[in-house]
Parts: C-alpha cells; structure tokens; sequence
C-alpha cells in the first residue's frame, strides 16, 4: 500500500461500460470524476468516490 491505497493496475474505460465492468469483476470501490458514471456505478460497486471539481459538488447518492 503507497499513501493508503492498495497497489494495483489503473484503467481507463469508456463511458457506459464501467457500471458493468465493475459489476463483471466484482470491484468494490470506484473512483470516478463523471458525475452521470458515478451515479450509474452506485448500482454495482459499494462505495464511489469523487474529486471535488466544481461539476460534482452538486452529486448526490447513497454510495458516493
């Protein structure tokens, strides 16, 4: 782990996969800065986290 975070691959994907490649792979956690992604993801994933740019202050949802 570097700075709290587990090691690992970094991946960049399309909008409108992530929800179901989360769910594919069972991934728990997600970061995300698309607020319509991170919305969507709520549905597969058990925790979404955002950066705080000014078009995600306004996010809201039960996981993010």
């Amino acid at each position: 782990m570097e700075r709290g975070f587990p090691s690992g691959g970094l991946l960049f994907l399309p909008r409108g996969y992530k929800k179901r490649f989360a769910a594919s792979y069972r991934i728990d956690l997600f970061f995300e800065d698309d607020p319509v992604e991170a919305t969507g993801l709520q549905e597969a994933v058990s925790r979404v986290y955002m950066l705080e740019w000014p078009y995600n202050r306004n996010v809201k949802g039960r996981y993010i």
